[in-house]
């Protein structure tokens, strides 16, 4: 019979990029002040990264302060594909949300090979850009029809 004091230790808690990361949330609340890389800062820079960390990333943690690496939940690369074919294509809601779950379906499984649920912010931009390109063909054949 073992005593009480020897049992084994609880298992880790959840280990990984984001757990415990820093949102967008944590921003407006106060709980952290979000740097937006000093790259992506001027209006002349990359204004959709800019836009993706600012307003979708979690920023990962290491001892409990921020590490400026942003990530992107899949739901967070899911809206905003429907923000952007819904703003630029004028798609209404239906055919939207249709659109991008079918695309997304196909594309993100090759920039999240190892199904984590999550892409480094970095890769995020080829990825709308491949959510895009078929958009684009579609609209070209419509107006030739």
């Amino acid at each position: 019979m073992k005593s009480p004091w020897s049992a084994p230790p609880a298992p880790p808690g959840p280990s990984g990029k984001i757990v415990g990361a820093y949102t967008k949330q944590d921003h407006v609340t106060g709980l952290y002040t979000r740097k937006i890389p000093e790259h992506f800062s001027a209006n002349s820079d990359d204004l959709l990264m800019r836009n993706l960390i600012k307003n979708y990333a979690l920023e990962g943690k290491t001892d409990g302060k921020p590490n400026g690496h942003f990530y992107l939940t899949k739901d967070a690369i899911q809206e905003e594909s429907r923000n952007i074919i819904r703003d630029h294509y004028g798609f209404d809601a239906a055919k939207t949300d249709s659109y991008v779950q079918e695309r997304l379906s196909t594309v993100y499984p090759y920039f999240d090979v190892l199904n984590e649920g999550f892409l480094d912010v970095s890769r995020v931009p080829p990825l709308l850009k491949m959510v895009m390109d078929d958009v684009e063909l579609e609209n070209t054949l419509q107006v030739q029809l």
